[in-house]
């Protein structure tokens, strides 16, 4: 996509009101788990919010510039909340039928691991990206475009300690867990 101003800037504008949203979201965690009797977690017309906004911004996220990229994964990285609603709403949906929902259900994983950067749950993640691999390649999709593209929005590891999402995602068909649990189904009918 090429990034015209004002379509960043229309980004931007549509990314504010979220923004609200999901850190009152987080401030309403931090109060409410503290407090007995309290309600932490977003429920009902709240949680389905929440859902719609999580989905936007994995759109926005795959759209905008890696400048804005970077401010949405540090929204992610100071909640505690928000993470474990974002690997919700971004599982991929291995019934899918038609090609484009499928690469539109897999992209949406992709950035939502992107943007959940160090605090992504890589062992879930290996699971459930090779599962989704699997079933892409055997509807004739190659994952692998997909996966480099979420690369490239994922930011670059800052300590050697920390889960680098960047790699995790650029060297996923050639890590030891694909060659072991994914690579073995792919010649499977």
């Amino acid at each position: 996509m090429s990034h015209r101003p004002s379509a960043d800037h229309d980004l931007v504008a549509r990314w504010r009101p979220i923004e609200a949203r999901l850190r009152e979201v987080e401030e309403t965690y931090r109060t409410e788990r503290i407090r007995k009797g309290g309600r932490p977690h977003p429920e009902g017309a709240r949680l389905e919010q929440l859902d719609r906004d999580l989905c936007d911004t994995l759109e926005i996220y795959t759209s905008t510039t890696a400048e804005h990229r970077a401010a949405l994964r540090a929204l992610f990285a100071w909640s505690y909340e928000l993470p474990l609603h974002l690997d919700r709403v971004a599982r991929v949906d291995l019934a899918v039928g038609d090609k484009d929902s499928a690469v539109a259900s897999l992209r949406r994983a992709l950035a939502a691991a992107s943007l959940a950067d160090d605090k992504a749950e890589y062992r879930d993640l290996y699971l459930s990206l090779g599962d989704a691999w699997v079933s892409l390649h055997r509807r004739g999709i190659d994952p692998r475009p997909w996966f480099q593209e979420a690369a490239a929005w994922s930011s670059e590891a800052a300590s050697p300690d920390r889960f680098c999402v960047r790699q995790f995602l650029g060297e996923f068909d050639r890590s030891l867990y694909f060659q072991t649990s994914v690579a073995p189904r792919l010649s499977i009918p």
